[in-house]
């Protein structure tokens, strides 16, 4: 006798085991790009083989049989032949072509990048070509060429000359080779090969072992250079750098972290350019980064973001007659210090103005400092300017030649407890023998 079956249960099991399962469907639907993708290849390599196959047998096999010689049609040429071949497989051709020329334009592509990174990354080998002198010219005549080169190509005699910049670059560049008898005497030995070295004798080489004793923990302000000697573009930068720590290395730090063999991720910015120059100071919460900008700009862009390093401290006389009386009246925690220099202090590049810029902003945690124009505060009023602050200035006739230091105690005080006159300019370690001579 035959068990009886539990009504629907056996359909109900067949139909579960029938349906796909979800993750099943999902796959189906997310594989069937890929297995068209594959189906397509497989198709165009197996007409390629039987193709290739077809026309060996033709030239091996030739088919002799009677029906064949019947059907034997008349022998077309090269051309007609190929174009009949082209008609009769356009698909397969054109497919054919497609990928050809996709693995010529992917070819290329990397070939012009390669190329174009080594024309960057390439120095410039010809320098005594770049000054139009011999190669047993004198160092005289070397310096020569470079002043009439230098006159002739320099960005600021030619504001609206867009190539000068960088041919101004590449005649400093060969100017600093051959002017040293050693760094001329390895570019000859070389081969005319530039050196790829970049020294700069004059910048602090920084590490991840020194960088906090010098720079972050430091009361000057740094300027760093992040690079890497076979860099292209820190090639054409060098110049400029150099050119910046000749003019105002008296005024901040310069320094450089090469990162050949150091990626340098132990600095507090990522490196994405080079080079990348970044300015640290202790009235900067965070390092401030040098804008990129076109090279015939790059002179005055650099030497902006170096004069601006220190806070602009000048009273600004002439737009408000009485900011001395509310400053010295003003109250504070630190001594007041007053320099009286010729210029106008309230101009933010102002370069007589740099040194005491330099000195406020080293000595700003006990001192609090402005400057002003020594002939602007001769011409404030009796009620603007207090009478033993004027005695204590430089005379009118004096004003340009030079200069005062006045010395205030932090209560409110607005007469000097103590000043002192001296000839301008002046250097910035005369000013801090005034400054601790009168505190």
């Amino acid at each position: 006798m035959a068990p009886i079956a539990r009504k629907g249960g056996g359909k109900k099991r067949s139909e579960r085991a029938q349906e796909p399962d979800d993750d099943d469907k999902f796959l189906d639907k997310e594989n069937q790009g890929r297995w068209t993708d594959g189906f397509m290849v497989l198709r165009l390599a197996r007409w390629i083989a039987e193709s290739s196959m077809d026309v060996v047998r033709g030239r091996r096999q030739p088919d002799t049989s009677p029906s064949a010689r019947k059907k034997d049609t008349p022998k077309l040429e090269p051309k007609e032949a190929a174009m009949q071949f082209l008609s009769n497989n356009k698909i397969p051709v054109g497919l054919l072509a497609i990928f050809a020329l996709t693995c010529a334009i992917i070819a290329g592509g990397e070939s012009y990048s390669s190329r174009d990174e080594r024309s960057q990354n390439e120095a410039v080998n010809d320098y005594y070509g770049t000054l139009g002198i011999l190669r047993d010219a004198e160092t005289a005549d070397v310096k020569r060429a470079y002043k009439t080169l230098a006159k002739r190509w320099h960005p600021d005699k030619n504001p609206n000359c867009t190539s000068c910049q960088e041919t101004f670059a590449k005649i400093a560049v060969a100017y600093e080779t051959l002017n040293d008898k050693e760094k001329r005497a390895a570019y000859d030995q070389s081969g005319d090969v530039a050196s790829s070295e970049l020294k700069s004798p004059r910048s602090v080489p920084l590490t991840r072992d020194n960088f906090d004793e010098l720079v972050t923990f430091s009361n000057d302000v740094w300027i760093v250079q992040i690079f890497k000697p076979d860099d292209g573009h820190c090639h054409q930068f060098h110049p400029f750098w150099e050119n910046q720590i000749q003019k105002h290395g008296h005024l901040v730090r310069f320094g450089r972290v090469d990162i050949t063999n150091d990626r340098g991720t132990w600095l507090p910015v990522k490196i994405r350019v080079l080079p990348l120059v970044l300015k640290f100071s202790k009235h900067l919460s965070s390092p401030e980064i040098f804008p990129i900008t076109a090279m015939h700009e790059t002179s005055q862009t650099l030497m902006k973001f170096v004069l601006t390093s220190f806070p602009n401290i000048g009273i600004v006389l002439d737009h408000d007659k009485q900011s001395v009386q509310r400053w010295l009246s003003g109250s504070s925690r630190r001594h007041k210090v007053l320099f009286a220099i010729p210029g106008r202090s309230e101009e933010e590049r102002y370069k007589s103005h740099l040194v005491p810029r330099k000195v406020a902003s080293s000595w700003s945690d006990i001192f609090e400092f402005r400057t002003a124009e020594t002939a602007a505060l001769h011409r404030l009023g009796n009620d603007m300017l207090p009478t033993k602050v004027r005695a204590a200035l430089p005379s009118p006739e004096n004003a340009t030649k030079q200069a005062a230091l006045l010395f205030f105690p932090a209560k409110r005080q607005t007469e000097p407890a103590a000043s002192a006159i001296f000839a301008w300019p002046a250097g910035e370690e005369e000013l801090v023998l005034q400054l601790l001579a009168l505190a």
